[in-house]
């Protein structure tokens, strides 16, 4: 296993002491507690930033931005959690802002393509706190039993199994196969917070939350116009839904004058066909940075999605998340993004923020990373 660390003028070549089986424990040794809420242990962290980063880092000197491109199980890693020294841990988060790419190829080709991009003209579209049942209270009632009538006649198995499982066991004999999507009434919140930040409401139209925080919304709009684009709601991966065959991100339960092809779920395959000239999309989600994995090109997922749909930067989760300490990470790093910071010094500063306020477990600060340009 080799360590490239590159510069602009020099790149330099080290050998990582540790062979393929030894990496991947270290990896799952780190990944699998954060990923249940329990802090990882010190050693093997300071382990991980001695092995894997600290010869490119005494490589740089005073660098203070880096950009990671991570390769096969690296991938499930944040680095900023790696830390510099022990006693009071010292996190890399707490020394440099990191960035990340797939892989050197998508960064010279986004860079190629952001030379051209044209500059939008409005701060920011958001979504978030959708409807994921009909019984939600704040559905309208008149519409279930149109919802339930149209089940049959026009949509699928899988808008069946995951929206109407309820009405379904409810008024008939048919098999309740519901998937059912939790409300997240925090990423409600956490939208409206961020579009005063940037002065859009609801009332503006660049904000979509609950009934009509659906696929439809987010498909007819204009999405070359906004600056930012921000979606907080549920991410699932393909073989998280029995049907749904890639990664989605899950919106409102659709309305019955929506299409039939509009089912609620934004897919993979459906971002590719968006354009949009947005300077960063921010997936306020679960496990929205993983994906397939492609040899040499990384992972394949919603993230290089919308960065083949024109977003030189998008920011997402390595895991489940939860929901009030993501708003309060959500709502500091565009502040700091209002600053004038950076993506890479907003994200950073954001997750500072948050362990000062005593979300201390890496579960809560690190799952979100920033994939492409600062």
């Amino acid at each position: 296993t080799f360590l490239w660390a590159i510069t602009k003028t020099n790149v330099r070549t080290f050998k990582i002491p540790l062979g393929r089986e030894k990496l991947y424990k270290l990896v799952s040794n780190i990944y699998q507690p954060i990923t249940l809420n329990v802090t990882p242990s010190v050693s093997e962290l300071n382990k991980a930033y001695r092995n894997i980063l600290a010869p490119a880092m005494r490589y740089f000197g005073n660098k203070t931005h880096i950009i990671i491109a991570p390769h096969d199980r690296l991938y499930f890693l944040p680095f900023e959690t790696f830390v510099v020294e022990t006693g009071t841990p010292t996190y890399v988060v707490d020394r440099w802002f990191v960035s990340y790419y797939p892989s050197g190829s998508i960064l010279v080709l986004n860079r190629k393509y952001q030379e051209k991009r044209p500059s939008p003209k409005k701060p920011l579209f958001a979504v978030g706190d959708p409807v994921f049942s009909p019984n939600d209270p704040r559905y309208p009632e008149e519409k279930k039993m149109i919802q339930l009538a149209m089940a049959d006649e026009k949509r699928g198995v899988l808008y069946r199994r995951v929206w109407m499982g309820e009405l379904f066991s409810a008024v008939s004999e048919k098999p309740k196969e519901t998937v059912i999507f939790p409300r997240l009434e925090n990423t409600g919140k956490e939208v409206r917070a961020i579009g005063s930040l940037w002065g859009v409401s609801e009332e503006t139209g660049d904000i979509k939350v609950g009934i009509n925080a659906t696929e439809k919304e987010v498909k007819r709009t204009d999405h070359t116009k906004y600056k930012y684009e921000h979606y907080a709601t549920h991410g699932v991966l393909r073989g998280d839904v029995r049907g749904l065959k890639e990664p989605a991100l899950v919106f409102s339960l659709p309305n019955p004058e929506d299409p039939p092809s509009d089912e609620g779920f934004l897919t993979m395959s459906e971002i590719f066909r968006i354009r949009t000239n947005a300077d960063m999309v921010v997936l306020s989600a679960c496990k929205t940075a993983l994906g397939e994995e492609v040899p040499g090109e990384g992972l394949v997922g919603l993230t290089r999605a919308f960065m083949y749909a024109g977003t030189p930067s998008v920011v997402a989760s390595l895991w489940s998340v939860a929901d009030e300490s993501t708003a309060k990470l959500m709502i500091a790093f565009h502040r700091y993004l209002k600053q004038g910071k950076d993506k890479a010094q907003a994200l950073t500063l954001a997750k500072r923020a948050l362990r000062r306020q005593g979300y201390y477990n890496p579960f809560y600060w690190a799952p979100f990373i920033l994939m492409g340009e600062r």
